[in-house]
């Protein structure tokens, strides 16, 4: 559990860095990193908290069977835990990057708004992330890498959030040195930092896409 908290503390520090670079520009948008880096606070002080209830224990008092026990549920509340910073994370970037679209570059949002009304001009036009990488990569402005991660992160957030964290197909799932495997009807399944790595890649995925908005070009 250590590590994993570790593993928290190095992606505030980066969100520190990268909220610092943004501010650096001053161009009036919302500093996603800095809003991930509040959020994560909390997610510090409930980690640090089960930690030292962990380490509170005393083994040599405790029956082989007790402690097994006691693992799986501490296990189980670092999941729960760093799932929901990661579905916050990916919220806050989805709004953030909303933002940070409009005032880059509004044909950003103009065009994804015309495509997505096409055939329903009465009905109210919702933008999501999906949306947004799927434009910024028809116009050449995010590389197969990031989008696919992009892809990964999205999905995998829409199953966290809508779908209990089941799997509603088949499929492998790559972002990094990780390979999800996704079985219908079955819940998502990783080591304990499973959730922390993926706001890691989701952090870096944000930086990314901010430093190439103004590369855009219009697509097809």
């Amino acid at each position: 559990m250590i590590d994993i908290i570790k593993q928290v503390s190095q992606i505030r520090e980066k969100l520190k860095r990268y909220g610092a670079w943004l501010e650096g520009f001053n161009i009036g948008i919302y500093n996603g990193f800095n809003a991930v880096f509040k959020g994560l606070t909390l997610t510090l002080e409930l980690l640090d908290y089960y930690y030292n209830v962990w380490v509170s224990y005393d083994a040599s008092r405790l029956p082989r069977e007790e402690i097994e026990s006691r693992r799986r549920e501490n296990a189980k509340r670092i999941i729960e835990i760093t799932k929901w910073a990661f579905i916050d994370t990916m919220s806050i970037i989805e709004f953030s990057l909303k933002g940070a679209v409009r005032v880059i570059d509004p044909s950003i949002m103009k065009s994804i708004e015309a495509r997505k009304s096409r055939g329903c001009r009465h009905e109210r036009v919702f933008i999501y992330l999906r949306d947004i990488v799927e434009e910024l990569k028809n116009r050449n402005c995010m590389s197969d890498e990031v989008y696919g991660n992009w892809i990964t992160l999205i999905t995998i957030r829409n199953l966290a959030v809508h779908n209990n964290a089941i799997a509603d197909s088949n499929k492998v799932l790559c972002i990094g040195d990780m390979e999800i495997y996704l079985k219908k009807g079955q819940m998502l399944k990783g080591k304990l930092d499973f959730f922390v790595k993926l706001m890691d890649y989701a952090v870096d995925s944000y930086r990314y896409t901010l430093e190439a908005l103004p590369t855009c070009e219009f697509g097809n």
